[in-house]
């Protein structure tokens, strides 16, 4: 902004520099100080690029440094908005549990109406044949195994950081149950029938675990690749 009146440049640079720290000032505590300094320094560069483009419009230095402002937006939302996005790429322990065990219950409903809907008239002559349609395993696959899938994609996206390990957690805490029950079963402590439900269950609910990592692997790719592309075509995003 050389070439301009020195007292609109001044005045500009410090409606600038507190916009910044208005910014910043809710990422204290949050966010590094390395960060909230790289990311000061990225904001004032676009603020710095949309009042050069201001003025060569034809505005007054005090005039571009007012447009750049208004364009760029509220400064108590930009700062949600970093937050935000930083609360998205770390998330919780907490959060990624309680998708993956939403999830599962979501899983055993699912289940338990296939068993209800397809197999419960005739569920003891199938059990011992096997003969089961290729209808009744598309819906075993889509509403068990589907599920399972959508339930690590959710919990991926829920906690980048811990989705991994909360639906390891989930998936291994239910599958520690069940070892128990059959556990029981065997021992005589509970009934025969339960331990051998127990036993299919526990396939089950590995096979779920495994899907379910599959699909935390899948959330994290496509955030990821998401990202980048935002980045691309959007020079101006923040963190």
């Amino acid at each position: 902004m050389t070439g301009h009146d020195p007292e609109s440049v001044k005045n500009g640079d410090s409606r600038i520099e507190d916009y910044l720290d208005r910014i910043c000032a809710p990422l204290v505590g949050n966010l590094p100080y390395e960060r909230r300094q790289e990311i000061r320094a990225e904001i004032r560069e676009h603020l710095d690029a949309l009042t050069e483009a201001s003025i060569e419009s034809g505005h007054t230095p005090d005039k571009a440094v007012e447009r750049a402002l208004q364009q760029f937006g509220d400064p108590k939302r930009i700062s949600m908005e970093i937050l935000k996005s930083r609360n998205l790429d770390e998330g919780s322990l907490v959060a990624a549990l309680r998708a993956a065990l939403v999830g599962y219950g979501l899983t055993a409903i699912c289940f338990l109406l296939f068993v209800v809907v397809v197999i419960v008239e005739d569920m003891q002559e199938k059990l011992q044949t096997l003969e089961w349609s290729g209808l009744d395993f598309f819906l075993l696959f889509m509403l068990y195994i589907g599920n399972a899938l959508l339930t690590g994609i959710s919990t991926g996206y829920r906690s980048r950081r811990y989705g991994l390990s909360g639906i390891a957690i989930a998936g291994g805490s239910i599958i520690l149950a069940t070892a128990v029950a059959s556990s029981l079963a065997e021992l005589g402590i509970w009934p025969e029938e339960i331990g051998e439900m127990a036993k299919a269950c526990f396939v089950l609910e590995t096979l779920w675990l495994m899907i379910g990592m599959i699909g935390v692997g899948v959330s994290l790719a496509v955030q990821k690749t998401a990202k980048r592309f935002r980045d691309r075509v959007s020079p101006t995003r923040l963190a």
